[in-house]
């Protein structure tokens, strides 16, 4: 929380807060928006001495505040005055860029005849506007108009509060203490202790495809455990994580096509191992990136999407943080200033998953329980800021997390325990430890550097059912630099460096298809060293052109495979105000997967290309009006030189004496259209539609076509909306229908002599889908707000709807596959509390 007196710009420039813009959202149905229209809603962040205000970020920052330039007085009415009635009309408003009030409505009433006087006289306000990017833009504000009944006698003249004659001949005595915003000698806007207000800005989007989840609405989101990377499952395009997995699919691309980031350097991964949260606290965050395809040379070794998480910086008003214990999780964070230039934040958290997932299987479960999983979790950060002067900011990261998982199943007996002891059993442990340095340097009025730098170690460590073991220890570096210059309006340039190295040593025991015990030891560099260039151009005022050029070196790569260069090239029209058409095209590269093992000496084939992909996307935005946004794309992503193992149906060549492990010729595409309509969050509901029609297909050499791919979801529609209801409650609500996944289906079974081994016999690859996927998830929140401390309770139920109707993840069949039993996702509850002080 955020507590400060005095001016507000002031203010902001102090603690270095950004107020943006809130994209308000809408969820589907006729009912959902009658809800919507009753009013807005905003997440207040308490100030000192109770000044509230909230900060926020979304398409970009607010450069310049609003300021009031022109108030207008509304005198207290004289039939009121022996009445006695007295408080204040809380009002939002939408200011235009050339600072008139375009609408104006009353979000908490008083009086119907103080309500109207208030509403008439905030419509004839004149604002100085607010700017982000150099240009003017409109903007969303509640503002707060309070009546105190005049006086016996003639009131005096307040000159404190921006220069209003409160001596309006007798009749009125508005206490201008308490009229907010008012203004200083400068214009600028000032709060006394009882102001609330929320801004919304919105700079100029420059990526065609690219969603943005800010923390405001995360904390709100049903199902996602107010965590910001999880929120990326409920965009367009994402399709739904396999059961227990953590892989984002991207636009029906496998999970290792994308990407994730956090500030521009790569983590080893996003999520912990079971899928429940991102590695990163969420509350640290200003935001999350989600870019589906078509994205700019800024980024690097990926052919699906990327996800970038952008840290904020430690809040410097006071000490102040939060407890939260659930029955999933318990974390804490605090951070504040340390000296006028130093500021901090730490924070931990330890997942509860797997004690209950132990408690279920002990007390709950029937005893012919099938599957036995634990996944137990902890990640920590500990940040500190350092503002070398005006122009230089220094940042220390320190990030790491560990995830266990154990698979149990008492009836399989796969592998040997020559190989490892527990041959039901499959167990994973993955940790890291990471350093990550920044530097944000404005060179001058037209250059601008920032640099970030990171150091990681990652270990993993895996059983599998007796039929191998692994043990990889890795140690990254991750060093990008990007070089801004801003000629004027028309055109800036990005010069960056983006250099990735890893160094592994992993020791591996694998059983072969002839009952061979092989144990060998990988050891290699792997990474990324990349250069780009990006120029923003805008040859006519509504024409924005984004070319970019990357040149990637693979170093794990033979010399006539590693050096690819890329060129993309995006643009944005806006045809009339509110109506805008884009598009992008593009090549990309990354290192064949899995990264490693596909090149290596005795595994793999070194002589792999990299794979690649060209991606194209059409799109049109409509901003039907401040709050509501509609966005419909259009695209094509086909890979080529995907590794594909060796298939001896296919592969085998007798005049071959060693025959080849990998080959480069698999091949994907995906297409499909996205639609989604997106309502800010208002007074008293936001939410959205979102619906993908997609394909995801894979070449199949064996029968020389296009097949589906396991990841083919023809359907994804999620309609997700929270609601402020009164007492300071909040009910949020997230349902999601998906398209089966395709699968094989077994069409006989192959034994041998002695019956002991038992495989089953395929029928057309992906021929027949799993039944669809449908879900319902619900969010309660209570808040209790106290002068020192903020109580809230919650409730989070996942998969209500198990009762009725069971998703399918997968099926699971008996020894001899004459039985079988479709696994899904169990209800889940999580109710617990938080405290913020």
């Amino acid at each position: 929380m955020y507590r400060a007196n005095g001016n507000l710009c002031d203010r902001i420039t102090k603690i270095g807060c950004l107020i943006g813009m809130k994209i308000k959202i809408l969820a589907a149905g006729i009912a959902v928006l009658a809800i919507a229209a009753f009013g807005q809603d905003d997440d207040i962040i308490e100030l000192d001495d109770g000044i509230d205000i909230e900060v926020v970020e979304d398409d970009g920052a607010i450069d310049k505040m609003p300021s009031v330039a022109g108030f207008v007085d509304a005198p207290y009415p004289e039939e009121l005055t022996g009445e006695g009635i007295a408080g204040s009309v809380l009002l939002e408003l939408i200011v235009s860029e050339t600072g008139v009030v375009d609408s104006a409505y009353i979000v908490r009433p008083l009086h119907p005849l103080l309500d109207s006087l208030a509403l008439n006289a905030v419509r004839q306000f004149k604002f100085s506007p607010a700017e982000a990017g150099g240009e003017a833009v409109a903007v969303m504000l509640q503002y707060e108009y309070e009546f105190i009944p005049p006086k016996p006698k003639i009131a005096s003249v307040n000159e404190d509060s921006a220069g209003i004659d409160t001596a309006n001949a007798g009749s009125t005595d508005i206490n201008t203490a308490a009229i907010h915003p008012g203004t200083d000698d400068d214009g600028a806007i000032n709060m006394d202790d009882s102001f609330e207000m929320t801004v919304y800005g919105r700079e100029e989007v420059k990526e065609v495809a690219r969603h943005r989840i800010t923390i405001s609405e995360v904390r709100r989101l049903p199902g996602m455990g107010n965590d910001a990377a999880r929120a990326v499952q409920a965009m367009p395009g994402v399709a739904r994580p396999r059961f227990g997995g953590n892989d984002v699919a991207v636009r029906g691309a496998p999970g290792w096509a994308s990407r994730y980031f956090i500030d521009g350097l790569s983590v080893p991964l996003l999520y912990h191992v079971a899928g429940s949260n991102s590695i990163y606290p969420s509350d640290a965050l200003e935001g999350v990136d989600f870019y589906p395809g078509g994205f700019s040379a800024r980024y690097g070794g990926a052919v699906g999407g990327v996800i970038e998480m952008r840290p904020r910086q430690p809040k410097t008003g006071r000490i102040q943080g939060y407890a939260d214990l659930s029955m999933l999780d318990g974390s804490a964070f605090i951070e504040g200033p340390i000296s006028e230039r130093v500021s901090f934040m730490v924070s931990g958290r330890r997942g509860f998953t797997g004690d209950l997932l132990d408690l279920y299987f002990k007390y709950f479960a029937p005893d012919n329980m099938p599957v036995t999983m634990a996944p137990y979790y902890w990640d920590y950060l500990a940040r500190t800021d350092v503002v070398l002067s005006g122009s230089h900011r220094l940042t220390f990261s320190l990030i790491g997390s560990r995830d266990s998982v154990g698979v149990f199943i008492p009836d399989v007996a796969l592998g040997t325990d020559e190989v490892g002891a527990a041959i039901n059993e499959m167990n994973m442990m993955v940790t890291f430890h990471s350093l990550i340095t920044g530097l944000d340097s404005r060179l001058s009025e037209r250059w601008s550097n920032t640099l970030r730098l990171s150091g990681t170690w990652a270990a993993q460590r895996m059983a599998l059912f007796g039929y191998a073991t692994s043990v990889s220890d890795n140690y990254m570096a991750h060093l990008r630099s990007q070089l801004t210059y801003k000629h004027s309006g028309a055109l800036a340039v990005n010069l960056g460096a983006d250099i990735e190295m890893m160094s592994t040593a992993m020791r591996m025991t694998i059983t072969t298809g002839q009952n061979m015990i092989v144990r060998d030891t990988i050891n290699g560099s792997f990474g990324i060293a990349g250069g780009y260039a990006i120029a923003e151009w805008k040859p006519v005022e509504n024409l924005l052109l984004m070319p970019s050029v990357r040149i990637d070196h693979y170093p794990e790569l033979i010399a006539e495979n590693a050096n690819i260069p890329a060129f993309r090239l995006s643009g944005r029209y806006e045809l009339t105000d509110g109506h805008t058409l884009k598009g992008a095209a593009g090549t990309y590269s990354k290192t064949p997967e899995p990264m490693g093992m596909v090149t290596h000496e005795l595994w793999g084939e070194p002589d792999l290309p990299s794979t690649k992909a060209r991606q194209y996307v059409a799109g049109y935005e409509w901003q039907i009006s401040e709050l509501l946004n509609l966005d419909a794309q259009t695209y094509y992503n086909r890979m080529h030189h995907v590794p594909r193992s060796y298939d001896g149906s296919i592969d085998h060549d007798p005049l071959l004496e060693i025959q080849r492990r990998w080959f480069s010729d698999g091949r994907d595409r995906t297409y499909g259209l996205e639609l989604m309509l997106r309502h800010s969050r208002g007074e008293k509901f936001f939410g959205w539609v979102s619906y993908t029609l997609s394909r995801s297909e894979t070449w199949s050499k064996l029968d020389d076509k296009w097949i589906l791919s396991s990841r083919d979801e023809p359907h994804h529609l999620q309609l997700l909306g929270s609601w402020k209801l009164k007492d300071d409650w909040d009910l949020g609500v997230r349902t999601r229908f998906v398209s089966g996944k395709p699968t094989s289906p077994i069409v006989g079974t192959v034994e041998n002599e002695n019956g002991k081994n038992i495989r089953p016999v395929y029928g057309e690859r992906n021929s027949t889908r799993f039944d669809p996927f449908f879900q319902l998830d619900m969010r309660l929140d209570k808040t209790i707000e106290e002068e020192k401390f903020k109580l809230t309770f919650y409730i989070d139920l996942q998969n209500l709807l198990w009762p009725l109707y069971r998703s399918p993840e997968f099926t699971l069949w008996n020894y001899n596959y004459t039985e079988s039993q479709k696994i899904g996702m169990i209800p889940m509850l999580s109710t617990g509390v938080r405290v913020e002080f």
